[in-house]
């Protein structure tokens, strides 16, 4: 496993995934939970905040992205590890 990939905390070890999925998924979780309440009470200053902290949020999801595909470019990893890999990119937000 690469440095790169061990910093993020989406390499092996419980710890490190728990530390980093927070981070991403808390992200969007927060945004959604404002957006809604932007909804709810018309509040246009809190729907532009949610509006502009998308491309942060985008770019976190494709940098990930990328850790992975680079993973599985490099090391072609099979059996679990491949499906860890590829059960990443399926629960990323869209």
């Amino acid at each position: 496993m690469n440095d790169r990939w061990s910093s993020t905390g989406y390499g092996h070890g419980h710890a490190k995934r728990r530390r980093a999925r927070p981070g991403l998924f808390g992200a969007v979780t927060e945004v959604l939970a404002r957006a809604t309440a932007a909804l709810l009470e018309a509040d246009v200053l809190v729907g532009q905040a949610v509006i502009d902290a998308d491309p942060e949020i985008d770019e976190q999801i494709e940098a990930v992205k990328r850790l992975v595909w680079d993973k599985i470019d490099s090391e072609r990893p099979t059996g679990p590890e491949l499906r860890y890999l590829v059960s990443i990119l399926l629960v990323l937000p869209n």
